[in-house]
């Protein structure tokens, strides 16, 4: 199967500093060319085509040897990802680029924010941290870096974060509907605990993250704002740190 240009009409900027040319079959780096192997970009191409997609393994067989093969594929794919996640310097535990589905196979996740951004039709605030977020930047986003939540979330209509204890109290003192995309450790929990206080909608996982689904979760988070403004007067009342140490010693 031969790559199709036409669905990826002009390059692709993602991660800050890397560009995908499909017409120039070349993936650039700050503006420079970066030497990648046919089996790598073939499947780079076909994860950037069906972005937000699931592509099974069998998907990126047939794109890269054919339907009729008889080669040991799963050695060459793993190896392929490898140099794609070296070259995009990108972490297999925490993907910014290419999210592997376990059993299953993987998906481009680099472009969602700026195909979110450009559905929206209202102004951004996009938020780089550690996962490096980026998209284009036009007169209605705003991309920055380290910013204090206390001043940034009182600010929005809506917060969109990984369900984090600390990002998670922040949104909820801020009396803030969130959209909450965990990906590991507590924050499902945390994410889930959003979703009961009426604070934003039923949490959107990483592993299910597309631009379709998030638009239409931010769309609905603005039903979360009565109880978003709710908990926060709850917490604006608290002595939260006090009660913790209070805890702590209780049961020390």
């Amino acid at each position: 199967m031969e790559p199709d240009p036409a669905r990826i009409p002009r390059p692709l900027r993602f991660g800050q500093i890397f560009e995908l040319d499909p017409r120039a079959y070349e993936l650039r780096r700050s503006g420079r060319p970066l030497k990648l192997e046919r089996i790598p970009m073939e499947i780079l191409l076909l994860l950037v085509e069906r972005k937000g997609q699931l592509v099974t393994r069998d998907e990126i067989v047939e794109r890269v040897w054919g339907r009729e093969v008889f080669l040991d594929t799963d050695n060459s794919i793993n190896g392929a990802i490898r140099k794609l996640r070296q070259a995009l310097r990108d972490d297999p535990e925490k993907p910014r680029v290419i999210q592997t589905i376990t059993g299953k196979g993987y998906r481009f996740v680099a472009a969602v924010v700026e195909e979110t951004v450009a559905r929206l039709g209202r102004r951004v605030v996009v938020q780089a941290g550690a996962a490096v977020l980026s998209t284009r930047g036009g007169r209605d986003v705003l991309v920055v870096g380290p910013e204090p939540h206390a001043e940034l979330f009182p600010r929005v209509s809506v917060v969109v974060h990984h369900a984090g204890a600390g990002t998670t109290g922040a949104a909820l003192r801020a009396g803030v509907p969130a959209v909450c995309v965990p990906f590991t450790a507590d924050q499902p929990f945390w994410a889930a605990r959003v979703a009961a206080l009426d604070a934003g909608p039923p949490p959107l996982p990483a592993r299910r993250l597309t631009a379709d689904r998030l638009v239409a979760a931010i769309g609905a988070a603005g039903a979360g704002r009565a109880g978003a403004v709710a908990v926060a007067r709850r917490l604006s009342t608290e002595d939260g740190v006090g009660r913790a140490v209070a805890e702590i010693r209780r049961v020390l």
